[in-house]
């Protein structure tokens, strides 16, 4: 695609993303989940309209940031609304485990990611300079630590995804700068989720904005240096 169709596609994105925030902050519900539905959709067209030759890799990526998107919209008032629908009451999807869903959704995006980026392992900090991933290995250690004392049942699933998402974010150092950032964003955005999830007392409109912003911009940054490499090929 044209770049024309490029930069409206990112103008898209950073408006919606604007509006997002400010409807995080002190929006209506219906403009916040409107947005919400809206973010992954508009940086996949990014992705598609930025990328030059389609692969495999643009293809795994774009199921990435599906699954994303399915984690995103998991908790909203049309989903709710479906779930009733075919009869199952809102409040027992969240017995049933409704952050489960959310979790395992982020999860494997996060498996698509460390895939896409598992070719590039030698030049990230897992195959070279390895002291560098003590930082990682520290962020699971005080994350889980943390979050451990309120996760009851959920401990073991906050434990596998803890490591799964370091990893990604190690892995993503073999791609940049652009990359590197944004996996350490989407560890901190995750991690900021977990938070307001089981810790009490943690303000929710203030972490919404905190969860979106590191959010959207480790989505995009991590697709800019996927998008990028595979264009220098």
């Amino acid at each position: 695609m044209g770049r024309a169709v490029t930069n409206t596609a990112v103008g898209l994105l950073v408006v919606t993303t604007a509006v997002h925030l400010w409807a995080q902050w002190s929006g209506p519900l219906v403009l916040l989940e409107v947005t919400l539905f809206l973010l992954m959709p508009l940086l996949i067209i990014c992705v598609l309209a930025g990328t030059r030759r389609r692969t495999g890799a643009t293809g795994v990526l774009v199921v990435a940031l599906i699954l994303s998107w399915f984690g995103d919209v998991s908790g909203t008032a049309p989903v709710r609304g479906l779930l009733v629908d075919v009869g199952v009451s809102w409040a027992a999807a969240l017995a049933a485990g409704a952050f489960l869903v959310k979790l395992v959704c982020f999860l494997l995006a996060h498996l698509a990611y460390i895939a896409l980026f598992a070719s590039h392992w030698r030049t990230s900090v897992v195959g070279r300079r390895r002291w560098r991933l003590i930082p990682y290995g520290m962020a699971v250690v005080v994350i889980v630590g943390v979050l451990l004392p309120y996760a009851a049942a959920l401990g073991p699933a906050i434990v596998v995804y803890g490591v799964v998402i370091a990893l990604m974010a190690a892995m993503a150092t073999g791609l940049g700068r652009a990359a590197t950032v944004g996996g350490v964003l989407f560890m901190f955005s995750d991690t900021l989720v977990a938070v307001q999830q089981f810790v009490p007392g943690v303000s929710v409109t203030l972490t919404g904005v905190l969860i979106m912003l590191t959010y959207v911009a480790a989505q995009a940054l991590l697709a800019y240096g996927l998008v990028r490499h595979g264009n220098r090929r």
